[in-house]
């Protein structure tokens, strides 16, 4: 049985008798294929592509092309909440989709452009095809629309053009020998290399994916996707100490050298098909070392440092600017005179709040995270989710620490923050407050890469005997602050 890449050449051409066997298929040449990607708020990336030809280039392209094998040694990616298939996406058969379901990054394929047809054939390619009418390229006739969507990161990927064999192909019906022509076809197409998705690796080692992406500077400058042997002497550099640094255990560094990195690219490159000005770095280049670059800082360990500290006047003289403050309280038990949650941004800000009725004796799990824009309380395992609606602020002020504040004031109570999580690593202390023992405890936790946001995850469990107290008796604030430089 044919494969998906037949069935569209069938539907391209009513084959009538063709030519002599003998006569050589002609070689597509002078295609060009342009890669852009967008990373959106859903967490998945959308690949498009654009062809066009060289100038003064003529071309008919019936067939397009991008390797999406899953390979070995990686991650499997989740198609879940993809896009729907767009318009002109053939349906496969049962057989199809069994046959590519591991063999395949997980993708949609979200674009596909009019009076074109696509579907992954059994290749593990995204396949786009059309009608020879529809698919000639001449010097200022594009055609876009072609689009992938995977949550998959960018990576070197093969791209095919194939041309119009219209006047080439024998009728197989009518020649038993023409299968030999067919075999000839794939040498026709024109092969390059594009970025398309391909799955992390798995295991994932932060130092081997370093070695990735310096193959990945290599490749970008032999491609042309960096224009400069400058930009690359200098993106080198950067990776160079960023591997020092995992090298040593030095993850802050390494964060810092990940940060140089990313910054080089987005000052030297851009997003779009054309970059203006002294831009050395192309729409492909800059997708392929941005987002995996991101993807890779994101998992460098984070070195975490904690101390208690005596009262609030220490943390307080610690404290710089306070940039969010998530809060829960004993409060009136639910009733609608006090609110027991809240999260508030510099103190001064709109105040977000929400009853909630803390039992005593009973672990009630949080969560508070904050990606530089958007604080988020969540209380009692999805029960209560807090949200300020818009945490601006200036771009230089980014959190340098946690504090973990727990306060039991009334008689024969206490409250307990435990289980402690942060960015996933946890943590071995425990915040306990009982009244008569002082009735305070306060955790400074210094930790890197908070600037890039944080999600700090743990219990906290409320203790009384007797009338439950009220207001601020029991108390627990989780604070985000930028600290004073220089001795504590």
């Amino acid at each position: 049985m044919r494969s998906f890449a037949w069935a569209l050449v069938a539907l391209a051409f009513a084959l009538p008798p063709r030519m002599a066997l003998a006569q050589t298929l002609p070689k597509l040449d002078g295609g060009l294929v342009r890669a852009k990607v967008e990373a959106t708020s859903s967490g998945y990336f959308k690949y498009q592509y654009k062809l066009s030809v060289e100038s003064g280039e003529e071309l008919a392209v019936t067939e397009f092309t991008v390797d999406v094998d899953q390979g070995s040694g990686r991650a499997i990616v989740q198609r879940d909440d993809l896009p729907p298939s767009a318009s002109g996406v053939l349906p496969s058969t049962r057989q199809e989709r069994e046959e590519s379901a591991d063999k395949a990054v997980g993708l949609s394929i979200s674009g596909v452009p009019p009076k074109w047809s696509a579907g992954v054939d059994r290749e593990r390619a995204v396949r786009w095809g059309a009608n020879v009418d529809e698919s000639k390229l001449t010097a200022g006739h594009d055609i876009a629309g072609y689009e992938i969507s995977s949550r998959a990161l960018p990576g070197v990927r093969e791209a095919r053009l194939e041309p119009d064999l219209h006047e080439h192909l024998p009728n197989v019906d009518e020649n038993p020998e023409a299968e030999a022509v067919y075999d000839e076809v794939p040498a026709s197409a024109q092969v390059s290399s594009t970025i398309g998705p391909m799955a992390p690796p798995e295991p994932f080692s932060p130092r081997a994916f370093a070695d990735d992406i310096g193959s990945m500077i290599d490749v970008a400058r032999a491609r042309g996707w960096i224009g400069t042997n400058e930009s690359k002497e200098a993106l080198s550099l950067a990776l160079d100490e960023l591997r020092t640094a995992l090298d040593a255990s030095e993850f802050n560094d390494a964060r810092s050298a990940a940060a140089s990195f990313i910054t080089f690219v987005n000052l030297n490159g851009c997003g779009v098909y054309t970059c203006g000005g002294s831009l050395s770095i192309s729409s492909e280049g800059y997708a392929l070392l941005r987002y995996n670059m991101e993807y890779l800082r994101d998992r460098i360990p984070t070195t975490i440092r904690t101390t208690f500290l005596d009262d609030d006047e220490v943390m307080d003289s610690i404290i710089e600017d306070e940039i969010i403050r998530a809060e829960g309280r004993i409060g009136d038990q639910g009733g609608t005179s006090s609110a027991e949650l809240t999260l508030v941004q510099d103190l001064a800000g709109p105040e977000q709040s929400a009853q909630f009725a803390y039992p005593s004796n009973v672990i009630v799990p949080f969560v508070f995270a904050f990606d530089g824009r958007t604080a988020r309380l969540d209380v009692g395992g999805g029960g209560r989710i807090l949200r300020t609606t818009s945490l601006t602020y200036p771009l230089y002020v980014v959190p340098e620490n946690l504090f973990v504040r727990a306060g039991a004031e009334a008689a024969t109570s206490s409250v307990a923050v435990t289980d402690l999580v942060l960015d996933g690593q946890p943590m071995l202390e425990s915040v306990v407050a009982t009244a008569g023992e002082g009735g305070l405890k306060i955790l400074r936790v210094e930790a890197s890469g908070l600037d890039d946001g944080f999600t700090l995850a743990g219990n906290v469990t409320m203790i009384w005997t007797g009338d439950p107290p009220s207001g601020s008796e029991l108390s627990v604030q989780l604070r985000a602050a930028d600290v004073h430089s220089g001795p504590d």
